[in-house]
């Protein structure tokens, strides 16, 4: 009696699993599903998108070459650049769709909010070299820097990118005479251009979003690429 009563149990709960199972397999699909679209949602840190922009002859379209490992002329109007793969340090990346702009204030107020949003890392350059200078073009120079870090802000802020942007006074090569000067530099155009139009920006601080950098060294180029745009040490 015992046995069959336990063999009884036994049919009984065969038959609630076989009841249950569809239920059963329904749910663990659904888990799945809803993982790989969580998954799907999630960004990935093989995907980059950058924003180059910045004053005129600052050096975008020559971080641009480099980023892509291409040879272009300097650009003197809007184009776009494709998304497209491309390997760094064994490692395959893919680079969002963006544009590479002219420094003309036309661009200012037709692309930079298109272009700075969505994108990962934004990067702002200017001709260090003449915010040294004391001549006209030098406070032509200091003007348009003060103009657009204050639209910078604003972009910054729009695109919820705190932290993920890079101000950089370029062709540091004309005014860096040993390595022991590049603090002193960085702080003679920092305080130049004025704190207030840095500070302005969410997020930025001195030591991690302004830099100086030679774009005539193509080995001090791929080092801020590959350190601070892909993360390779």
């Amino acid at each position: 009696m015992e046995i069959l009563e336990y063999y009884n149990y036994s049919e009984h709960a065969t038959y609630s699993i076989i009841w249950f199972l569809p239920l059963i397999i329904g749910s663990l699909f659904a888990s799945a599903a809803i993982g790989i679209g969580l998954g799907l949602l999630s960004p990935s840190p093989d995907i980059k998108g950058f924003a180059i922009i910045g004053s005129r002859a600052a050096g975008k379209t020559t971080l641009w070459n480099r980023i892509l490992g291409e040879s272009r002329g300097g650009a003197t109007s809007r184009e776009n650049i494709p998304a497209r793969q491309i390997e760094r340090g064994g490692k395959t990346f893919t680079i969002k769709m963006s544009k590479d702009i002219g420094g003309g204030d036309g661009f200012v107020r037709t692309d930079y909010d298109e272009l700075i949003k969505g994108k990962d890392f934004v990067i702002f350059l200017f001709n260090g070299y003449e915010l040294t200078k004391d001549d006209e073009y030098g406070k032509h120079e200091l003007i348009t820097v003060q103009s657009r870090l204050l639209k910078l802000s604003k972009s910054v802020e729009e695109s919820s990118i705190p932290g993920q942007f890079h101000i950089i006074a370029t062709h540091a090569d004309k005014f860096l005479k040993d390595k022991g000067s590049y603090e002193t530099w960085k702080d003679r155009i920092y305080e130049k251009i004025g704190d207030k139009y840095f500070k302005k920006i969410k997020g930025f601080d001195k030591d991690k979003n302004f830099l100086l950098i030679d774009l005539t060294n193509p080995n001090a180029i791929d080092k801020y690429i590959n350190e601070n745009l892909f993360n390779i040490k």
